[in-house]
């Protein structure tokens, strides 16, 4: 565990992104410090500044043990000499003390501090899901009574010990008072309080600690035998009318000195609040969630829309009940273009499943294998007409990327501006930007890439492209944007396009898909496993076993599927057929394909986008929470009865969108479903029997013990390969 917190502060004016790191020991432990800058720089580039944040007391041992490690950066991943590192230090009242410029020199001030805690609350809050988002068919009931879209629930803020630390440093300021006794709303928020405390003895030796006790909220606040008041803190933990807190104040406690740790409150009249969230698009986008409405029990619209209500119980909140929820997909519910973008590019082998780096055996990892379209007329034409539309007659420099596919369209453009243009066009990578002569910083900048993913590169480019071309435009232009999470991926169009005052860049993608990040361990990582372990036991064996040979060639084909293939993603079928997609596939409408040029990666990566869609998308119905999990409905296998494409689904669907054993009715359902399928094993009924079973065997797909038996019971129609991972998934039922 961690003894640090980090997050980035976006300074604004500047356009400065900080990476703040708060340490609330005595010292630093230098091998946190590198994985916290790593684990930083990895998700958000390299900082403006570095701040570390302090108590006064050992803000001198801090400043001899961070000035030496700054003398000595071969430590760090990012050379602190060329960057403004801070020391700040706060008081026991929670304010700024002291500015120490380690290296270079930074402003800093009280407010920009009290910016600083404000925006790291901000960030822990969203960082730990304080706000338990609503569900396709379900909503919250508080302990008011009262009921919402959401709830913020900030027990599950309380997860980290730094962070909970840096929360108490916004609350010291209320211990100035001395107060007897400290109150909390639930047990669940203890923990700060504790810290609150904790965090004053350290700056201040000789404070008294109060008394902390848990009044529980609204079934105790009428019951408990509060005791003077007027000397009294209370903390709550989290609301969204700021009703509570108004209803301890008619009790006899001074009204500042009830403070809420998160609040969406509409009103604040008379609140104290930690971390207000009203105005957070992060947390409330649009007034979708708890910070709109909430309403009397006898006047809820969600209810009346056939939402089921969760109710919470006890003094740490927790739900009554898990709520289990099936979905059956549609064919609209795949992402805009989808179908368009298979018509122009199923067929083509670009759509592969490899490892996902070197060192990785196992498949793991959605590509595009965008050299192959390069040679496609569809993909060229349309990347012919976006250079003709996009790329100014004032480009001075193309910034080529390391991949060969876009390097490859850069010296190509290149060649066609050297033709067209009178003036010299540059051609570099972005290490050699820095280097660019007076006619390359002269105009735009045009940055090419084949395929981008996280959008880390072109993050990269666009700093470094600060220094020689300032505000000159710049023009982005991307074949295809494989991107697995939509918000993450317009907030990276939004970060590309911003250019301080003057007017913005200009980013083109031809093409967006939606595609997961495959999750750990993979499916062919599970089945790789499985298969070890099912020939250590055949090896063992006396007798010679004629499936052997079946697991050893599939073993070698997940060889090869680690290499990058748009083929043998699957199991055969039972009777040794690969398994191809018919016509009428439901996820591409508008056009005809031949059944024999398709590949299984172009089904997988169709499937894929669907249920990513469905999980991140703008009207995401497949959620997890801790209250309410949706599952892949059974009749998803019926509707969609290709074998390509049940074991796309199986493959593609997080083990607890497949965890039918948590419901006794959709347990029976897709029990009786796969049953079905192993039976007619030596039909095009059951042509997906083997993925059926390795999904089983491997825990992805699970059922009722009752229910996995009935499935699991010999049967005649399976060959020997298969009735050999049906016997192994057997030993495994209780």
């Amino acid at each position: 565990m961690n003894t640090l917190f980090s997050f980035r502060l976006e300074r604004q004016g500047r356009r400065a992104s900080i990476l703040v790191i708060f340490c609330s020991l005595d010292a630093l432990i230098e091998a946190d410090l590198w994985d916290c800058i790593n684990a930083d720089i990895s998700a958000n580039l390299r900082p403006d500044e570095i701040c570390f944040v302090v108590r006064e007391d050992v803000v001198g041992s801090f400043r001899k043990q961070i000035g030496h490690l700054v003398a000595e950066p071969s430590q760090w991943r990012i050379d602190p000499r060329y960057i403004p590192v801070v020391l700040l230090s706060f008081d026991k009242s929670g304010r700024l003390s002291s500015k120490i410029d380690l290296n270079g020199s930074a402003a800093y001030d009280e407010a920009l501090f009290e910016s600083l805690k404000k925006d790291g609350a901000i960030e822990i809050f969203i960082r730990r899901d304080g706000l338990l988002k609503p569900g396709r068919s379900f909503h919250y009931i508080h302990p008011s009574g009262r009921h919402s879209r959401g709830f913020l629930r900030a027990a599950n803020v309380m997860m980290a010990g730094p962070e909970v630390t840096f929360l108490a440093i916004s609350l010291l300021r209320y211990l100035d008072a001395e107060p007897y006794h400290l109150w909390v709303d639930t047990s669940s928020i203890a923990g700060i309080a504790y810290a609150l405390i904790a965090l004053r003895q350290a700056l201040q030796p000789d404070f008294r600690a109060p008394v902390i006790n848990s009044f529980s909220s609204y079934g105790g606040v009428d019951s408990t035998p509060f005791d003077d008041g007027a000397r009294s803190l209370v903390l709550i933990s989290a609301t969204t009318s700021g009703n509570l807190a108004r209803k301890i104040a008619n009790k006899g406690f001074a009204s500042d000195h009830i403070v809420t740790l998160f609040s969406v409150a509409r009103d604040k009249t008379g609140l104290q609040l930690l971390c207000d969230l009203s105005e957070e698009s992060r947390v409330n986008p649009n007034g979708r969630y708890s910070a709109t409405e909430d309403f009397a029990p006898d006047q809820c619209p969600l209810c009346l829309e056939g939402s089921k209500p969760v109710r919470f119980v006890g003094d740490q909140f927790l739900a009554d009940a898990i709520v289990y929820e099936q979905y059956l997909i549609l064919a609209s519910d795949a992402p805009r273009d989808l179908a368009n973008q298979m018509r122009l590019y199923a067929g083509k082998r670009a759509f592969v499943v490899k490892s996902d780096g070197p060192g990785e055996i196992d498949a793991g990892r959605v590509f595009i294998d965008v050299e192959k379209l390069l040679a496609c007329k569809e993909f060229t034409e349309n990347w012919g007409r976006a250079v003709e539309r996009y790329v100014p007659q004032s480009t001075s420099v193309i910034v080529k990327l390391r991949d060969a596919a876009g390097a490859s369209l850069a010296g190509t453009l290149h060649k066609q501006l050297q033709d067209r243009l009178r003036e010299p066009v540059a051609l570099a990578a972005e290490n050699e930007l820095e280097k660019l002569d007076e006619s390359g910083k002269r105009g735009s900048a045009v940055i090419l890439d084949a395929c981008t993913s996280s959008g880390h590169e072109l993050q990269s480019v666009s700093r470094s492209l600060r220094d020689p071309l300032g505000s000159n435009p710049r023009v982005y232009i991307a074949g295809f944007s494989k991107h697995s999470h939509t918000e993450r991926h317009h907030n990276l169009m939004r970060d590309l396009q911003f250019n301080g005052n003057g007017f913005r860049h200009e980013v083109v993608v031809l093409h967006g898909m939606t595609i997961p990040v495959v999750a750990r361990p993979s499916p062919w990582a599970s089945e790789r496993s499985l298969l070890m372990a099912i020939i250590e036991d055949l090896d063992a064996a006396t007798e010679e076993k004629p499936e052997l040979n079946e697991f050893r060639s599939r073993l070698e084909t997940l060889d090869d599927l680690a290499t990058g293939s748009a083929s043998h993603l699957f199991w055969n079928s039972p009777t040794g057929e690969e398994l191809k997609l018919r016509q009428t596939f439901a996820f591409w409408p508008n056009f005809p394909y031949d059944s024999e040029t398709i590949c299984q990666g172009d089904v997988f990566v169709t499937i894929a986008s669907v249920l990513e869609n469905l999980r991140t998308g703008p009207n995401p119905k497949l959620q997890q929470t801790s209250f309410y999990q949706s599952l892949i409905a059974p009749a998803c296998f019926g509707r969609f009865n290709d074998g390509v494409i049940q074991a796309s689904l199986l493959r593609a669907a997080l083990p607890q969108e497949l965890n039918y054993g948590a419901s006794p009715e959709l347990s029976a359902a897709m029990a009786q479903l796969v049953r079905a399928i192993i039976d007619n094993s030596q039909s095009a009924k059951g042509e997906a029997a083997g993925e059926f079973l390795i999904a089983i065997a491997t825990k992805r797909l699970t059922l009722s013990a009752a229910d996995s038996r009935m499935v699991l019971a010999p049967s005649e129609s399976l060959p020997a390969h298969l009735t050999r991972i049906m016997e192994y998934a057997a030993k495994d039922v209780k």
